[in-house]
């Protein structure tokens, strides 16, 4: 007996077994429907009403994290509020995070000097030599370094 196969065109395919065929249209519909953040956490409207004038975040109760961000800068816990489940550490147990709060002054007065660390290292970094300049003042550079201030 012998063994015939169909012969297949395009009018009147048929699939194998196996993945089925993919449609034709493409989704455009986003996967993360929120349209940001999903994962932060909020702060209570309440909490915002009574205390205006202060920044607030959640800090996680990591080793000495909370100690540090409580008593070497200036967050402190905010009153009334308990503190939720925040995960687990590397070793298991189940960690707390607590809201925290800081006066918007110190906040300020902190990104100030952040941006100006960084303001400074962008800086330095302007200052070195380029690869035109470094040939004459016998300094090394990468041949094509074309940083200039932005």
């Amino acid at each position: 007996m012998q063994d015939s196969k169909p012969v297949l065109d395009s009018a009147t395919e048929t699939r194998r077994p196996g993945r089925p065929k993919r449609d034709e249209t493409t989704n455009t519909e986003r996967r993360r429907r929120s349209g940001g953040i999903a994962s932060k956490l909020a702060i209570p409207a309440e909490v915002i009403k009574a205390h205006p004038d202060m920044e607030f975040r959640w800090g996680r109760d990591d080793g000495s994290r909370i100690q540090h961000l409580t008593q070497n800068d200036d967050w402190d816990k905010v009153p009334d509020v308990a503190p939720i489940h925040g995960g687990r550490n590397s070793e298991g147990k189940a960690m707390q995070q607590h809201l925290l709060m800081k006066p918007k002054a110190f906040m300020a007065q902190d990104q100030a000097e952040k941006l100006a660390a960084i303001k400074q290292r962008d800086n330095e970094q302007l200052a070195r030599p380029t690869a035109d300049r470094a040939g004459s003042e016998e300094l090394y550079s990468v041949p094509g370094n074309k940083l200039t201030e932005v």
